[in-house]
């Protein structure tokens, strides 16, 4: 490349950050129908409330995955029609109003960019022949998008995305996509059920560790460090990943951390508008700009937010040792090695359901391991998990130091 090469530039994104009930409801929707069809969830809790939801709602999941692509359209539906300071962020009756209010017009958009998504996943990846056949069928747009203002074009794209799925009732998929109302009403039925399956105790108990990530990644934001939009992020979030993430913030006006519950250590890129989401669960200790690829050292354990974020993560794991029964159940297994609901029930006298529900608790709060044998779960300590917990405590409380 010769000196005088002119070369294509951007200006560096803005920096944001917003705690969102939506964007952690529709996740949680993703992580349990992941659960739900034997795919990796990044902790036990969306296994926990699939394992809670009765049959009818694991259902209503079966027949919204293919269009919703498993919750995450809706997750980018809702980014793109509310503005960040809306009070369906923080409000979860606000959010469902909104929801139960939305025009049937904005349904039939929020199913057919389920559609367009799924059709150029398809185009990508080599679908099966019956898709293929489908596929050929859709005309195309200058831009390469079906043509949705054709007959029949959404139809045969819809089609497409359901076989493409194996839904197994897909007549019934097939009605609730081209019916906006009770689509809208099954979503509502599902979110619901999430709600008071679990979610609004982990919200509860996690969002002041959200709050805390916030508002670290908001100072930062005001004087980012001198590196590029990836590494900021993996400084932020603590997190590198094996996707080329730059891809996937290239051309983004702004850059907006969203911490989220339940995701271990993945990340998620959203794109609404001219931004991008980070979805990532706020790590205790964070990284430095040095550890991200470059910039200025420095820890910020002595901060108070990311103090207060300490302690705010280890809500759901204290308040699961804060039951006597529930540490009964913990030192029993610390002795026996494994332990099945029924086991510890006999051992301890007390009734099988009660003990059932103390081990959800338990797995909630990733302190205990679960493993399947005929059906039948057997349960043990999650000794790394523990240590973790005390690790974290001990730092939080005195700053890191042993002494």
């Amino acid at each position: 490349m010769s000196a005088g090469t002119l070369i294509e530039a951007r200006r560096p994104p803005r920096y944001g950050a917003l705690v969102s009930i939506g964007i952690n409801l529709t996740t949680a929707m993703l992580l349990v129908d992941y659960a739900l069809h034997g795919l990796t969830a990044p902790t036990p809790w969306a296994g926990a409330v699939a394992a809670r939801l009765p049959p009818p709602l694991r259902r209503r999941f079966d027949d919204l995955r293919a269009f919703l692509g498993h919750g995450a359209v809706v997750r980018e539906f809702l980014l793109g029609e509310l503005g960040e300071g809306a009070r369906e962020h923080r409000d979860w009756p606000a959010l469902r109003a909104w929801l139960a209010a939305l025009a049937p017009q904005r349904v039939e958009a929020m199913v057919a960019a389920g559609i367009v998504a799924n059709l150029d996943y398809y185009r990508e990846n080599a679908p099966s022949p019956e898709v293929r056949d489908l596929l050929a069928r859709i005309p195309r747009t200058g831009a390469g998008l079906p043509d949705f203002g054709l007959d029949g074009t959404r139809e045969a794209g819809l089609r497409a995305v359901i076989a493409g799925w194996g839904v197994p009732r897909p007549a019934a998929a097939h009605r609730l996509a081209l019916d906006p109302e009770s689509l809208r009403a099954a979503l509502l039925e599902i979110l619901d059920a999430l709600w008071q399956a679990g979610f609004e105790e982990a919200w509860s108990l996690g969002r002041p560790a959200l709050a805390a990530a916030a508002a670290e990644a908001e100072a930062r934001g005001a004087q980012p460090e001198p590196v590029t939009p990836e590494a900021f992020v993996a400084w932020v979030t603590g997190l590198q990943p094996d996707t080329d993430i730059a891809a996937l913030l290239r051309g983004a006006e702004r850059v907006v951390f969203a911490p989220c519950l339940h995701l271990g250590g993945y990340l998620s890129i959203v794109a609404a508008g001219g931004g991008r989401f980070v979805l990532y669960a706020p790590q205790v200790g964070g990284a430095t700009p040095k550890a991200a690829g470059q910039g200025r050292a420095g820890g910020q354990e002595g901060r108070p937010a990311a103090q207060a974020l300490a302690l705010a993560a280890l809500g759901p794991a204290l308040e699961a040792l804060g039951d006597a029964t529930r540490l009964a159940i913990l030192l029993r297994m610390r002795e026996r090695g494994e332990l099945t609901a029924q086991q510890a029930a006999e051992d301890l006298g007390v009734h099988q359901s009660t003990i059932s529900r103390h081990f959800a608790r338990l797995e909630q709060a990733e302190l205990v391991r679960v493993r399947r044998d005929e059906g039948v779960r057997h349960y043990r300590v999650d000794e790394a998990r523990i240590g973790q917990v005390s690790e974290m405590l001990r730092r939080a409380l005195t700053g890191g130091h042993a002494g």
